[in-house]
């Protein structure tokens, strides 16, 4: 549902990040919590951009679909053939 993530929080930080799940409060659409996988120190970075993210979302659905990002540091595997 989030295919344009690298486009809504720009490719360095879609480079470590990733969206996990997108909920609703039951019975609406607007209003969500979008929990993002996050890889290590990047989550500081990722929660100081939080508002700026919240605006591109609402632009991508057009609305105030997402109105909270909770953030889940973990471990981001690299793309085949990266190297360090």
């Amino acid at each position: 549902q989030l295919k344009d993530w690298a486009h809504i929080v720009g490719g360095e930080m879609a480079a470590l990040t990733q969206p996990q799940r997108l909920h609703f409060p039951p019975g609406q659409q607007s209003g969500g919590t979008l929990t993002v996988l996050c890889a290590g120190a990047a989550c500081v970075r990722l929660q100081y951009r939080t508002p700026y993210i919240l605006e591109k979302l609402a632009v991508y659905f057009g609305y105030r679909a997402v109105t909270r990002v909770t953030i889940k540091q973990t471990h981001m595997q690299k793309p085949t053939g990266e190297t360090t």
